[in-house]
């Protein structure tokens, strides 16, 4: 493999636009809009933060046959994917991409061990198969094109986590593409209030001629506008009281419209609908709820609905992804699970959940493992009872 690469990397590719055109028209034009987007407006980096963060904050365990190993090369390359990322950082990477573009590809290289690798989903071509299975995935970076041949090998270089997509059999669809509306006013919003504020904010009053007084002249008119604009705008003026000369003035003080309170609470609905989409509470990301939710009180449930709805099935869609794509090839008789016994966020239930299943009398200590996701092993009386069987067996002439 490492041969075939080094000579794919020796053949430099022109990169032209038209090696990014991707095989579905509508995919390729939503690539750039998802980037867009995460890195101009607050509210969606912050989502797509939050999520990817919590995701991967959980730790995994290895079984086999049900039975929870604390030694296996799996933890190893999990746990040192590669030699600059951790686990954390590349299921954050790989959560960022697939929250964004709705894609996420993973590049599987043995050198001296196995590495993982994240590509980035924006270069990243499909080549499509029959029956719906890639011939095969091009990534381009750096003015070079590797191409990652799928139908010659029993594990496929790159692994492909993505959502569904009712447009396209290649490639997920990108869950900013819901929010593009609600992002685009945000940003809109934004823009407006930060216009207003360079040209010295909202106007906080008129100067008028009283009835009567002489009309000015149009020396006198550019002389007053070149003077409020000089010294009464911008943001360091704002607020200040104009006074010039040349006329008998009137001051009227201008208070705020109906229009601007609707610019706030549209924000204010925009970042909720961003948040919201995206499976993140609007108070995680500091915007605000619904009445009540901001409430101290309700922080706890509002952060369990969180991981509940949105963390926990993501995460379970990346561990069936990896056992499916990874584990299955690497050793058949393992999977990795979530490792929640430690994850404080949904302590307290897990918490009552061995309270219940500890009291649970007619169930035996082998079931109530099960149960927990623990190793299923015997317990000391148990042990003492086979061998106290196997004993009397043996003593009665029996086979054992």
């Amino acid at each position: 493999m490492i041969e075939q690469l080094k000579k794919i990397f020796a053949q430099p590719v022109r990169r032209r636009q038209s090696d990014f055109k991707i095989n579905s028209s509508f995919a390729n034009k939503r690539l750039l809009s998802g980037s867009k987007l995460y890195v101009e407006n607050p509210c969606v980096r912050r989502s797509v933060t939050v999520v990817a963060n919590a995701v991967a904050s959980i730790k995994f365990k290895v079984f086999r046959n049900g039975k929870y190993l604390t030694d296996h090369p799996l933890y190893d390359l999990l746990n040192r994917p590669n030699g600059s990322d951790s686990w954390t950082s590349f299921i954050e990477g790989l959560i960022t991409n697939f929250m964004i573009y709705g894609n996420s590809y993973i590049v599987l290289i043995k050198n001296e061990r196995l590495e993982l690798h994240n590509l980035h989903s924006e270069h990243v071509n499909i080549v499509p198969g029959e029956f719906g299975v890639p011939n095969g995935y091009e990534y381009f970076v750096d003015n070079n094109k590797i191409f990652f041949d799928n139908t010659k090998i029993a594990l496929p270089q790159i692994g492909h986590l993505k959502t569904f997509n009712p447009y396209d059999s290649w490639y997920g669809l990108s869950p900013l593409e819901s929010i593009k509306v609600s992002a685009n006013l945000h940003q809109a919003i934004t823009a407006h209030n930060l216009a207003m504020i360079q040209n010295g904010g909202r106007i906080s009053g008129i100067i008028s001629l009283k009835n009567g007084s002489m009309p000015l002249t149009d020396d006198q008119k550019n002389m007053i506008s070149r003077e409020l604009i000089e010294q009464y705008q911008g943001p360091n003026n704002a607020g200040r009281i104009a006074f010039v000369e040349g006329g008998d003035f009137e001051w009227k003080p201008m208070g705020s419209s109906p229009k601007d309170m609707d610019y706030i609470a549209a924000k204010t609905l925009a970042a909720r609908e961003i948040s919201e989409a995206l499976g993140v509470p609007a108070i995680l990301i500091g915007g605000i709820g619904v009445d009540g939710e901001s409430a101290r009180a309700n922080y706890k449930e509002i952060l369990e609905r969180f991981h509940e709805g949105t963390v926990l099935p993501l995460t379970q869609k990346l561990f069936s992804f990896l056992n499916n794509w990874l584990v299955s090839q690497i050793d058949p008789s393992c999977c990795i699970q979530m490792d929640l016994d430690n994850f404080l966020p949904v302590y307290d239930k897990r918490y009552a959940l061995w309270e219940k299943v500890n009291h649970a009398t007619f169930l035996s200590d082998k079931e109530k493992r099960i149960l927990l996701g623990l190793e299923n092993i015997e317990s000391e009386a148990q042990v003492a009872r086979t061998n106290t069987v196997e004993v009397d067996t043996f003593s009665k002439g029996g086979s054992v």
